[in-house]
């Protein structure tokens, strides 16, 4: 049987108090600050239910240990980087090609032939596996999604430090017999430079301007036929296994194939820059 509420006599107050009071009164004995910590104690009732329900939740956002999904996010930031990491590669190979290049020419006419054929070849594979990560790039880029700012910035600037860095040391005088005559350099650097301006002048207007096909035929023939005039200035196709009768005059035909091409690959840019401008 329950027993009846009984009323509290006027003015009765209870001897228990709050812990807001207890606090009080501790910080005011001490004469000082208190930090107490109130989560020590652990709450009942309803209260309990709703604290176990927040501690589960704060535990489902507390970083997982290395085994799990926070390594895995880990390491996908970390392949986010390769294609940067890539195209900075392939600037410190092209630093590596200029310097084997201008040490060959430096010595050309007092210099054995049979060395400067071994130079010109590795400097060659230098100049291949430099041009190969240029496909590299792009083609993690679009796996990892991680087309980046700094990525479209950076990887034509060095596509164009490599390629007319490569065409200025294998120019006919520095390297006789190469077939890159000046007025060649001349007209794939002034391409270069326009397409360059016409791209950005169109990302600048909103519309982006990405490599095309014709760009990436042109690439890949600037990636061949650079090496082989080396390879032809130095007469050293018999190191590959070759004759130079047949392939020095290849590769200057080749050459001016390529000239051509890197001209012809400037059209598409003009004629979307034109649509742009309408």
């Amino acid at each position: 049987m329950v027993a009846p509420n009984r009323a509290l006599p006027v003015g009765w107050r209870s001897s228990r108090k709050s812990p807001t009071a207890q606090i009080a009164d501790a910080a005011n004995k001490s004469g000082g600050i208190m930090l107490v910590n109130l989560g020590d104690e652990a709450p009942s009732g309803p209260r309990a239910r709703d604290h176990r329900g927040r501690a589960k939740i704060d535990a489902s956002r507390r970083p997982r240990n290395l085994c799990g999904r926070s390594a895995v996010r880990s390491r996908g930031m970390d392949r986010r980087q390769l294609p940067n990491l890539i195209t900075m590669s392939r600037l410190v190979l092209a630093t590596v090609y200029f310097w084997m290049m201008l040490d060959v020419v430096h010595g050309w006419s007092g210099m054995d032939p049979a060395e400067r054929a071994r130079r010109v070849i590795a400097a060659g594979w230098v100049f291949g596996v430099a041009a190969g990560t240029d496909f590299l790039d792009g083609y993690f880029a679009r796996r990892f999604n991680a087309v980046s700012a700094f990525g479209r910035i950076m990887d034509p600037f060095v596509d164009k430090v490599l390629v007319l860095g490569a065409l200025v040391v294998v120019v006919d005088p520095l390297c006789p017999g190469s077939g890159v005559a000046p007025w060649m350099v001349i007209a794939i650097i002034s391409r270069e430079l326009f397409v360059t301006s016409l791209r950005a002048s169109m990302e600048a207007r909103g519309m982006p301007c990405p490599a095309d096909r014709w760009g990436k035929w042109k690439m890949t023939a600037q990636s061949l036929a650079i090496p082989f005039a080396g390879v032809a200035a130095a007469g050293a196709f018999p190191n590959l296994g070759v004759s130079n009768e047949m392939f020095v005059p290849l590769t200057h035909w080749f050459i001016l194939f390529t000239v051509a091409l890197t001209i012809v690959s400037a059209l598409p840019y003009i004629l979307r820059s034109r649509e742009a401008w309408r």
